[in-house]
């Protein structure tokens, strides 16, 4: 479902007006009030940052220490590692989630269906 951010509406994909489909400003719009959508192409900088920091800074050395305290046989530091490395990957899959391409409003609005 996708919420309207100009009237507030939710609607399906498969409900979402389309004037031209060739047009990117055109081929998603809400059908209660017109507003048409286009994906924000920004980049996100800070999700790929933390991306980077948590992936290759804090789990890639706690998988390492896991495994040598797996080796030698020491619990303590592979429950201590363990729960490092596996607190880094939900935040990582939280970030991954909230990182999907955001609707902008378009510059296109649509008079037929108003």
């Amino acid at each position: 479902m996708t919420k309207c951010s100009a009237c507030g509406s939710e609607f399906k994909a498969s409900e979402a007006l389309c004037d031209d489909w060739r047009d990117p400003n055109k081929s998603f719009g809400c059908p209660r009030c017109g507003t048409f959508f286009v994906n924000d192409m920004k980049p996100n900088y800070s999700g790929s940052l933390t991306g980077g920091l948590l992936g290759g800074g804090v789990m890639t050395p706690s998988v390492l220490l896991f495994a040598d305290s797996f080796r030698s046989g020491n619990v303590k530091a592979m429950a201590f590692t363990g729960i490092i490395a596996i607190s880094a990957f939900i935040v990582l899959f939280v970030q991954l989630r909230n990182t999907r391409e955001k609707l902008v409003i378009s510059s296109y609005r649509s008079t037929s269906s108003v």
